[in-house]
């Protein structure tokens, strides 16, 4: 922190005593009417400075060269607007009209390849969810749009440890295969990362390997969120919901300048609870009932129009009162939903910190950022936790050690270096390093109660302790160009080299009545593994509305060792390779008749190598991995939205994946089993989303609303062996509600048809149902 500190002080002296020549862009922003718009967000793209206009709809935006550069405009109530403007040795000054949502599509800004651009125009299958269809989505938690983006399934146990899978590559163990970033931030690892959305500024989901630009982990894709920054303009929101479930969810964000164009604060805070959707029939009462509060902080300097500089706070706490409420079997599940038996009721009380500092500076010549961040995790269990999933006192997990174990910590620092975002470039480039240090101390007991001899145990009540303490450090560096060889043919070209330390040190306890003595002395391995991941590629624009592109990429998931568990017969320390895939891709994107309407479709085909296959060894949790395979996945994707009369949206998205392995062969019961041929788990065969919404405006001030959607998802299977599936199924949402001035009533209902469906499942045959029907009101006011 003291190196950041003095690099800070530094940029600070250098831009100070820097001679700058600024050029400014003016302009207003107004109606279809003419009438100004005040509280309009104006942002330079790319750019360390935004304003909002004043109360005649005018603004003023200082840039330090002159050049062509891209505005993106956006009001509340109004269509997103991207705008291409020049600035030269005099003021420019323009006019800019934003249209109604109602009328037309979003201008959708992307940040996929770490700078601003516009959706259409980057060579690569993305869904981007503004702020406005969040809040229409009802979106609360990432995994929430499974469905919404085509070829994507996010799930979890009742663990809020989201299971991702975009094209058939998917999270099979801590080390995920989808990506997360939250504000340019990589979340390093499913322990660190807050799944729940805040105060969202937009969503960004990746399809198809990123290993070129985001290395580690992003070998089926990322999933970028971007957070609600404070501008000059003071802004206070608070929303309310109740629902059924006893939900109740509360909600408070506010922004404003401290110093006008120079310091900013925001703050944002939500509290939520709800009832449990299962009742523990060993108990008579309900049994994942769940309670959060989290909260977004951010302090941003802005001195110059060339640097800046952002603090950012971010933290969980969710008392989880059922981590994992699983039926033992399919069966089960569907014939009583949402009922269990176990005797071991526990808490786990989940804490999540993250920070970061971002600082910008261009030189002008030169684009520079730096990320700097730390996360933390622990998750406790308050009273040992159900591990027979039943009512007997055979099996439990405690994990309750003391503040030195059972806490990740992480720290990533990057370096970005990138070309002037100037549009008449025929060369733009994207390059940067990376590094991480991870700390993962593990310390996990699984007790045997008086009932584990029913279980064919030949002791009871003692407890295996199971020690595993890693340390991770890895480093990176990475590059990307785009060079415009005529008008409309673009060359795509970039590589990634990472390098990875892994080390696991390892011990075991066995303990009973007090005593304790040792099962596996300290034990040590460490290993060193490498990746390149290069990305190759074509686009052509047709015309400024539509193109296609052929792209080649490549993405890998870290290597590592399988833990120490209480089973003897899987020996710790084992290690596997990493996984690689590939992918090759060819898109079109196009729209038409003024923002009207938009198209995105692709076809894809993924081939894996050394492909990393799970094994869950019970009764602990641990997840052994090997390279047992090779898997293929192909097809393809469509993404259609359209505003084809006033107050009327339309959208169409879908998905197609055969995901098989041409090659898989697992140990069970001492031998191998070959399963080529088998189905990618976490795979719906196909997804699809329909929504239909209609908003009529009663008055200037007065908006009614209502929208209807569905999500279609194919047969999908939870274990290697395909022995556990879940059959095709639709969910139901809608919503209605009205605008009236500065606040929003809404009524919503989700699974409205009520559809019971495995989200979740585990190879061992325990299952988790997706949520029953739910409905409440929201209500929520900006000031």
């Amino acid at each position: 922190m003291r190196i950041l500190v003095a690099f800070l002080s530094v940029l600070v002296l250098l831009q100070s005593t820097q001679a700058q020549s600024n050029y400014s862009i003016q302009g207003k922003v107004i109606n279809q009417q003419g009438e100004p718009i005040q509280g309009a967000s104006v942002v330079l793209l790319n750019g360390v400075k935004g304003t909002v206009t004043d109360g005649m709809g005018a603004f003023t935006l200082l840039v330090s060269k002159t050049g062509t550069y891209t505005l993106a405009i956006s009001s509340i109530g109004y269509a997103e607007k991207l705008m291409t403007v020049i600035a030269g040795t005099a003021s420019t000054t323009l006019n800019i009209i934003l249209t109604p949502s109602s009328q037309v599509l979003d201008e959708l800004l992307v940040s996929a390849e770490k700078q601003d651009e516009k959706l259409q125009k980057v060579a690569s299958a993305i869904t981007t969810i503004p702020a406005r269809q969040i809040r229409e989505y009802r979106l609360w938690d990432i995994r929430e749009i499974s469905g919404i983006v085509p070829n994507l399934y996010s799930a979890n146990s009742g663990d809020y440890r989201n299971v991702t899978s975009v094209r058939g590559i998917t999270t099979t163990s801590y080390e995920q295969a989808v990506a997360t970033y939250i504000d340019g931030v990589n979340q390093f690892s499913l322990d660190t990362y807050i799944p729940q959305l805040l105060d969202v500024e937009r969503i960004e989901i990746l399809r198809g390997p990123q290993g070129t630009l985001y290395g580690r982990n992003a070998m089926g894709g990322v999933i970028s969120i971007i957070t609600k920054k404070p501008t000059n303009k003071t802004d206070l929101y608070a929303e309310a919901t109740i629902g059924n479930y006893n939900q109740q969810r509360y909600m408070l964000a506010l922004k404003t300048p401290l110093i006008k164009d120079k310091l900013f604060i925001g703050a944002a805070g939500l509290f939520e609870k709800r009832n449990g959707y299962y009742t523990n029939a060993f108990t008579g009462q309900d049994f994942d009932a769940q309670q959060r509060f989290m909260g977004n902080y951010y302090l941003s300097y802005v001195p110059s129009a060339r640097f800046s500089a952002t603090l950012n706070v971010k933290h969980s706490h969710n008392a989880n009162q059922g981590a994992f409420p699983l039926n033992a079997d399919k069966t089960s599940a569907l014939e009583e939903p949402f009922l269990l038996n176990q005797n071991a009721i526990a808490t786990m009380n989940d804490n999540v910190l993250n920070t970061s500092l971002v600082l910008k500076y261009n030189s002008g010549a030169v684009r520079f950022q730096s990320i700097s961040a730390w996360q933390s995790n622990s998750r406790i269990y308050d009273a040992p936790i159900d591990g027979d999933f039943s009512t007997l006192d055979a099996i439990a997990i405690v994990n309750d050690y003391g503040n030195s174990f059972n806490k990740v910590k992480v720290f990533t620092q990057e370096f970005r270096f990138q070309s002037r975002d100037l549009q008449e470039q025929k060369i733009r480039w994207n390059a940067g390093l990376f590094f991480f240090h991870q700390d993962n101390p593990t310390r996990q007991g699984t007790y045997f109660g008086k009932d584990a001899p029913l279980l064919g145990l030949p002791d009871s009540e003692f407890t295996i302790i199971s020690n595993n303490l890693g340390k991770n450090i890895g480093a990176s560096a990475y590059g990307q160009l785009n060079w415009s060889l005529t008008e409309k043919l673009e060359l795509i070209g970039g590589l990634r080299f990472d390098y990875e330390q892994r080390k696991l040190t390892v011990s075991g306890e066995y303990e009973k009545a007090g005593n304790s003595f040792p099962t596996q002395e300290d034990t040590s391995a460490t290993a060193n593994f490498t990746a390149i991941s290069p990305k190759a590629g074509l686009q052509f624009s047709f015309t400024t509305e539509r193109m296609m592109y052929l792209i080649y990429s490549r993405g890998y998931r870290a290597g590592g060792f399988t833990s120490l568990g209480s089973d003897p017969s899987q020996p710790p320390l084992a290690p596997y390779d990493p996984e690689f895939s590939n992918n090759i891709e060819l898109g079109w994107k196009q729209s038409w008749d003024n923002q009207r309407y938009r198209l995105n479709a692709n076809l894809f085909y993924t081939f894996v190598n050394s492909v990393q296959t799970p094994t869950l060894i019970l009764p602990d949790a641990i997840t052994v991995i090997r390279n047992a395979g090779k898997l293929n996945s192909k097809g393809a994707e469509l993404e259609f939205a359209a505003s084809p009369v006033k107050g009327v949206e339309l959208v169409l998205n879908g998905g197609l994946t055969d995901a098989t392995y041409t090659e898989l062969t697992i140990p069970k019961d001492g031998q191998a089993v070959d399963l080529s041929g088998n189905k990618q788990i976490f795979t719906p065969a196909y997804t699809a989303m329909g929504v239909a919404q209609y908003s009529y405006p009663i008055s200037s001030k007065i908006r009614l609303s209502a929208r209807v959607e569905v999500r279609l998802f194919g047969k999908q299977y939870f274990d290697l062996a395909n022995s556990i599936s879940q059959d095709a199924y639709n969910l139901l949402h809608a919503r209605v509600g009205a605008t009236l001035g500065k606040a929003d009533f809404y009524v919503w209902m989700r699974n409205l048809a009520n559809t019971t469906f495995i989200a979740y499942g585990y190879d061992f045959g325990g299952v988790h149902l997706g949520n029953p029907r739910t409905f409440g009101a929201t209500a929520s006011i900006r000031l």
